[in-house]
């Protein structure tokens, strides 16, 4: 017997069912507006950019150490204060 007959023997044989070509199917979408739609990689370069620069904006992330201690936080304000003393009032 050859090798092909030999595994066509048993009781179970079945042909090897070919599978059925599927139907393309088109589907439109319409047009997709995608002018606000930017890269992660784009959006990373311009942060690191950023960072190297460094350059504060209201809103980063910071962390400040005095007195030993670490403080984090978020920044809410830039530019000078005028404080007034207690004693002025």
């Amino acid at each position: 017997m050859s090798r092909e007959h030999d595994s066509q023997v048993g009781r179970h044989y079945r042909e090897e069912a070919k599978p059925s070509p599927r139907p393309s199917t088109v589907v439109n979408h319409g047009k997709v507006d995608t002018s606000h739609v930017s890269s992660r990689l784009t959006d990373c370069l311009a942060k690191i950019e950023e960072r190297q620069r460094q350059v504060l904006r209201v809103g980063d992330r910071v962390s400040v150490k005095t007195g030993g201690k670490k403080h984090q936080g978020i920044l809410r304000f830039i530019g000078q204060v005028d404080f007034v003393d207690d004693d002025e009032k």
